[in-house]
């Protein structure tokens, strides 16, 4: 797979591929099921040396961020929520623990992609 930066991701990116230190994870919303199973959503702040970006993360997703200083995203979208950009790992997409020595990097915490507000594009 190709891994990309944080500064390569724009709206509409999908298949995202990443490398990236996890800065802080708060929760977000957290209920029950009717079937009894819980569904825990968190937005995580992360990103590498090019910038910083939000991550949604659901359930064990979240442990592993919140565990891990360094993690690999694989197969995430990058999606617009109230003109912000935020990288959203679904169902499909997943979240391990990166072996920090290898991939260790300081986040650019001065280019914030989450901060920057995007204009939706229409279709014609």
């Amino acid at each position: 797979p190709r891994f990309v930066q944080v500064a390569e991701i724009h709206p509409g990116s999908n298949g995202i591929n990443a490398v990236m230190n996890v800065l802080r994870v708060s929760v977000v919303a957290a209920r029950e099921r009717d079937d009894g199973t819980s569904l825990r959503v968190a937005e995580a702040i992360a990103g590498d040396g090019s910038g910083i970006v939000a991550l949604l993360l659901r359930n064990e997703q979240i442990d592993t961020a919140s565990k891990c200083g360094t993690i690999i995203v694989r197969n995430a979208r990058a999606t617009l929520f109230n003109g912000k950009l935020r990288v959203e790992v679904d169902r499909w997409g997943t979240v391990s623990a990166a072996d920090e020595d290898s991939f260790f990097m300081s986040p650019n915490t001065a280019s914030d992609l989450s901060l920057v507000q995007w204009e939706p594009r229409g279709t014609l």
